[in-house]
């Protein structure tokens, strides 16, 4: 009778623990679904992060290729303008010595009028002379 108490006893100890780990092991269940939530938010985050950092390594790379256009761009501009500008002297050197030479086609068309006006007055007076003679 007294085994018969103390096997009854140990049961309800062992029920009541029973009790007591599956009050515990459905809190752990809850705790990891919360912890496996969190994981996947956890790897949801990171995996926005790294789409973040690829994103802002194009934009840097697309940047830094940019300022490698512009900077060949400027490094042409530069040449063009050397280009240009020895261009520039050349023609003001032609356009002097067009300017020289439109001067002296001026004064021969000056002398060409003086000696045409020669000309005429001593036609005039030649044939004033034939009429005199």
């Amino acid at each position: 009778c007294e085994r018969e108490v103390a096997l009854q006893l140990n049961i309800d100890n062992l029920r009541s623990q029973n009790k007591v780990l599956s009050k515990e092991s459905e809190s752990l269940r809850d705790e990891k679904a919360s912890f496996d939530e969190y994981q996947k938010q956890i790897e949801s985050m990171q995996e926005g992060k790294s789409v973040l950092q690829q994103q802002l390594t194009d934009s840097e790379e697309r940047r830094c290729e940019r300022e490698v256009a512009l900077q060949l761009n400027i490094d042409n501009l530069r040449s063009q303008n050397k280009v240009l500008s020895k261009e520039s002297e050349s023609l003001r050197d032609e356009k002097a010595s067009f300017d020289e030479y439109q001067k002296q086609i001026e004064s021969m068309q000056e002398g060409k009028s003086v000696l045409q006006q020669q000309l005429t007055d001593s036609e005039e007076r030649r044939c004033e002379r034939e009429v005199a003679l």
